[in-house]
């Protein structure tokens, strides 16, 4: 996996936590978990039909937790 900076990428939400969970080969469970947020609130996200109301401190995370995962980067 190559970095990717989550926080620049242009695609909406529901995109990137796709592509993001994919990179990791996560359920949607364990992305829910590794961005400690409700299921239920991660399914709205990936289906478009909500995004986080700190968007930009989800999108941050995903690239901290990508650099914590990855040192090199």
């Amino acid at each position: 996996m190559a970095f990717h900076n989550w926080e620049t990428d242009v695609r909406p939400m529901s995109a990137i936590l796709r592509a993001w969970r994919d990179n990791h080969g996560w359920s949607r469970a364990q992305t829910a978990e590794a961005l400690r947020v409700h299921p239920a609130a991660l399914n709205a996200w990936f289906d478009g039909s909500r995004t986080p109301g700190q968007e930009s401190a989800i999108r941050r995370l995903m690239t901290l937790i990508d650099r914590a995962e990855n040192p090199e980067w």
